[in-house]
Protein backbone atom coordinates (compact mmCIF):
# COMPACT_ATOMS: atom_id res chain seq x y z
CA UNK A 1 0.00 0.00 0.00
CA UNK A 2 1.53 3.84 -0.44
CA UNK A 3 2.68 5.39 2.41
CA UNK A 4 0.26 7.92 3.14
CA UNK A 5 2.69 10.86 3.25
CA UNK A 6 3.71 10.40 -0.25
CA UNK A 7 0.17 9.95 -1.62
CA UNK A 8 -0.52 13.81 -2.47
CA UNK A 9 0.72 14.23 -5.35
CA UNK A 10 -1.84 13.73 -8.32
CA UNK A 11 -3.37 14.72 -10.85
CA UNK A 12 -7.43 15.78 -10.27
CA UNK A 13 -9.41 15.06 -13.28
CA UNK A 14 -12.83 17.26 -13.26
CA UNK A 15 -16.17 17.18 -15.30
CA UNK A 16 -15.89 21.04 -15.30
CA UNK A 17 -17.17 22.02 -18.97
CA UNK A 18 -16.54 25.95 -17.50
CA UNK A 19 -13.30 26.76 -15.77
CA UNK A 20 -12.75 30.58 -14.72
CA UNK A 21 -8.70 31.37 -14.77
CA UNK A 22 -7.57 34.46 -12.99
CA UNK A 23 -3.85 35.84 -14.47
CA UNK A 24 -2.48 39.13 -13.46
CA UNK A 25 -3.47 41.80 -11.11
CA UNK A 26 -6.89 41.81 -9.62
CA UNK A 27 -9.19 44.52 -9.59
CA UNK A 28 -12.21 45.99 -10.46
CA UNK A 29 -12.22 44.55 -14.09
CA UNK A 30 -11.27 41.21 -12.65
CA UNK A 31 -14.03 41.34 -10.56
CA UNK A 32 -16.10 42.14 -13.25
CA UNK A 33 -15.35 39.41 -15.11
CA UNK A 34 -15.29 36.77 -12.33
CA UNK A 35 -19.38 38.00 -11.92
CA UNK A 36 -19.78 37.34 -15.73
CA UNK A 37 -18.01 33.99 -15.65
CA UNK A 38 -20.39 32.46 -12.68
CA UNK A 39 -23.42 33.58 -14.52
CA UNK A 40 -22.16 31.33 -17.13
CA UNK A 41 -21.24 28.42 -15.27
CA UNK A 42 -25.06 28.95 -13.73
CA UNK A 43 -26.23 28.84 -16.97
CA UNK A 44 -24.19 25.58 -17.84
CA UNK A 45 -25.92 23.77 -14.91
CA UNK A 46 -22.31 22.90 -13.21
CA UNK A 47 -22.09 21.72 -9.99
CA UNK A 48 -18.09 21.69 -10.05
CA UNK A 49 -16.03 24.93 -10.59
CA UNK A 50 -12.18 25.55 -11.31
CA UNK A 51 -10.42 28.40 -10.89
CA UNK A 52 -6.98 28.47 -12.26
CA UNK A 53 -4.97 31.32 -10.24
CA UNK A 54 -1.54 32.81 -11.83
CA UNK A 55 -1.52 36.46 -10.09
CA UNK A 56 0.55 38.70 -8.24
CA UNK A 57 -2.61 40.07 -6.14
CA UNK A 58 -4.28 43.91 -6.41
CA UNK A 59 -6.63 45.28 -5.17
CA UNK A 60 -7.56 44.11 -1.35
CA UNK A 61 -11.29 45.44 -1.99
CA UNK A 62 -11.73 43.30 -5.46
CA UNK A 63 -10.30 40.50 -3.81
CA UNK A 64 -12.96 40.39 -0.70
CA UNK A 65 -15.83 41.31 -3.54
CA UNK A 66 -14.63 38.12 -5.61
CA UNK A 67 -14.79 35.75 -2.66
CA UNK A 68 -18.51 37.14 -1.42
CA UNK A 69 -19.35 36.30 -5.36
CA UNK A 70 -17.68 32.63 -5.41
CA UNK A 71 -19.35 32.28 -1.82
CA UNK A 72 -22.25 33.24 -2.56
CA UNK A 73 -22.21 30.36 -5.95
CA UNK A 74 -21.32 27.84 -3.02
CA UNK A 75 -24.16 28.89 -1.00
CA UNK A 76 -26.85 28.45 -3.92
CA UNK A 77 -26.72 24.90 -3.92
CA UNK A 78 -25.04 22.04 -1.76
CA UNK A 79 -23.57 20.46 -4.31
CA UNK A 80 -21.37 23.20 -5.41
CA UNK A 81 -18.05 22.82 -5.42
CA UNK A 82 -14.90 25.14 -5.82
CA UNK A 83 -11.26 23.35 -6.58
CA UNK A 84 -8.49 25.93 -7.11
CA UNK A 85 -5.07 25.81 -9.23
CA UNK A 86 -2.37 27.84 -8.39
CA UNK A 87 1.08 27.92 -10.43
CA UNK A 88 1.15 31.37 -8.41
CA UNK A 89 -0.52 33.23 -6.04
CA UNK A 90 0.94 36.62 -4.29
CA UNK A 91 -1.22 38.38 -1.51
CA UNK A 92 -4.82 38.62 -2.58
CA UNK A 93 -4.86 35.71 -5.12
CA UNK A 94 -3.96 33.51 -1.82
CA UNK A 95 -7.08 34.73 -0.16
CA UNK A 96 -9.12 33.38 -3.16
CA UNK A 97 -6.79 30.23 -4.07
CA UNK A 98 -7.63 29.40 0.10
CA UNK A 99 -11.27 29.40 -1.07
CA UNK A 100 -11.25 25.46 -2.73
CA UNK A 101 -12.37 22.61 -1.03
CA UNK A 102 -9.56 20.76 -3.08
CA UNK A 103 -6.51 23.37 -3.13
CA UNK A 104 -4.12 21.89 -5.97
CA UNK A 105 -0.51 23.95 -5.82
CA UNK A 106 1.94 22.79 -9.13
CA UNK A 107 4.71 21.13 -8.25
CA UNK A 108 7.04 24.66 -8.82
CA UNK A 109 4.61 26.88 -7.39
CA UNK A 110 5.03 30.09 -5.52
CA UNK A 111 2.97 31.89 -2.95
CA UNK A 112 3.34 35.03 -1.16
CA UNK A 113 1.53 37.17 1.27
CA UNK A 114 1.75 40.26 3.23
CA UNK A 115 0.15 43.38 5.02
CA UNK A 116 -1.84 45.17 3.12
CA UNK A 117 0.11 48.37 1.96
CA UNK A 118 0.15 51.70 0.40
CA UNK A 119 1.28 55.30 1.24
CA UNK A 120 0.26 57.98 3.28
CA UNK A 121 -0.38 61.16 2.39
CA UNK A 122 -2.26 64.40 3.41
CA UNK A 123 -2.29 65.82 7.28
CA UNK A 124 -2.24 63.72 9.99
CA UNK A 125 -6.38 62.97 10.38
CA UNK A 126 -6.01 61.52 7.07
CA UNK A 127 -2.89 59.08 7.59
CA UNK A 128 -4.56 58.33 10.72
CA UNK A 129 -7.29 56.49 9.03
CA UNK A 130 -5.52 55.37 6.44
CA UNK A 131 -3.79 53.26 9.53
CA UNK A 132 -6.81 52.15 10.76
CA UNK A 133 -8.44 51.00 7.80
CA UNK A 134 -5.26 49.18 6.23
CA UNK A 135 -5.40 47.45 9.93
CA UNK A 136 -8.69 46.77 9.63
CA UNK A 137 -8.52 45.27 6.15
CA UNK A 138 -5.60 43.35 7.41
CA UNK A 139 -7.37 41.61 10.26
CA UNK A 140 -10.07 40.79 7.98
CA UNK A 141 -8.05 39.28 5.76
CA UNK A 142 -6.27 37.53 7.78
CA UNK A 143 -9.89 35.86 9.77
CA UNK A 144 -10.53 34.88 5.52
CA UNK A 145 -7.75 32.72 5.45
CA UNK A 146 -7.63 31.50 8.97
CA UNK A 147 -11.00 29.73 7.98
CA UNK A 148 -9.11 27.39 5.76
CA UNK A 149 -5.37 26.81 7.58
CA UNK A 150 -6.37 28.20 11.01
CA UNK A 151 -4.46 30.57 13.04
CA UNK A 152 -1.15 29.13 13.37
CA UNK A 153 -0.59 28.85 9.86
CA UNK A 154 -2.09 32.10 9.00
CA UNK A 155 0.21 34.22 11.46
CA UNK A 156 3.02 31.97 9.90
CA UNK A 157 1.48 33.47 6.13
CA UNK A 158 0.69 37.18 7.45
CA UNK A 159 3.67 38.61 9.72
CA UNK A 160 5.57 41.20 9.17
CA UNK A 161 7.08 41.84 5.81
CA UNK A 162 6.90 39.24 2.80
CA UNK A 163 6.36 35.67 3.49
CA UNK A 164 7.33 32.88 0.15
CA UNK A 165 6.70 29.39 0.87
CA UNK A 166 7.04 26.93 -2.56
CA UNK A 167 4.10 23.89 -2.99
CA UNK A 168 5.46 21.61 0.04
CA UNK A 169 5.56 24.07 2.59
CA UNK A 170 1.73 24.89 1.03
CA UNK A 171 0.91 21.61 2.19
CA UNK A 172 2.50 20.81 5.17
CA UNK A 173 0.66 24.30 6.34
CA UNK A 174 -2.59 23.49 5.17
CA UNK A 175 -2.50 25.85 2.70
CA UNK A 176 -2.76 23.24 -0.31
CA UNK A 177 -4.78 19.93 -0.21
CA UNK A 178 -2.93 18.80 -2.87
CA UNK A 179 0.78 18.92 -5.44
CA UNK A 180 0.50 18.49 -8.73
CA UNK A 181 -1.90 19.02 -12.07
CA UNK A 182 -5.61 18.91 -12.59
CA UNK A 183 -7.26 18.37 -15.65
CA UNK A 184 -10.39 19.72 -16.79
CA UNK A 185 -12.96 19.46 -19.59
CA UNK A 186 -13.97 22.93 -20.93
CA UNK A 187 -16.59 23.55 -23.87
CA UNK A 188 -17.24 26.63 -23.39
CA UNK A 189 -14.40 30.26 -23.44
CA UNK A 190 -14.78 32.63 -21.34
CA UNK A 191 -12.13 35.31 -21.61
CA UNK A 192 -10.24 37.34 -18.25
CA UNK A 193 -8.40 40.23 -18.06
CA UNK A 194 -8.17 39.32 -22.20
CA UNK A 195 -6.55 35.75 -21.45
CA UNK A 196 -8.64 33.28 -23.54
CA UNK A 197 -9.98 29.65 -23.11
CA UNK A 198 -10.71 28.15 -25.96
CA UNK A 199 -13.80 25.77 -26.21
CA UNK A 200 -12.42 21.92 -26.17
CA UNK A 201 -13.70 21.19 -29.94
CA UNK A 202 -11.19 24.06 -30.95
CA UNK A 203 -8.13 22.78 -29.10
CA UNK A 204 -5.60 20.47 -31.05
CA UNK A 205 -5.73 16.82 -29.80
CA UNK A 206 -2.33 17.21 -28.09
CA UNK A 207 -3.89 20.17 -25.55
CA UNK A 208 -6.68 18.45 -24.07
CA UNK A 209 -5.69 20.54 -20.18
CA UNK A 210 -7.12 23.53 -19.66
CA UNK A 211 -5.16 26.07 -20.24
CA UNK A 212 -4.70 29.10 -17.50
CA UNK A 213 -6.25 31.87 -17.85
CA UNK A 214 -7.49 35.00 -14.70
CA UNK A 215 -6.36 37.52 -11.44
CA UNK A 216 -2.05 42.40 -5.38
CA UNK A 217 -3.25 43.23 -1.88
Amino acid sequence: MEDESTSRTSSRPLDTPVSIAIEGEINDTTLSEVRDALQTVRDAHQTTLLIEIASDGGSVYACLAIIDLLRAWLAEDNQHTLTTFATHAFSAAVNIFSLGSVRVASPLSTFMNHCVSGGLEGEVTKMKQQLEEADRVNKLCDAELAKTIGDEATALLCSNGEKYIDAQKALEIGLATHVGHVRARVDVSLSINSVTIPPAAERPPARKRARRSTAVR
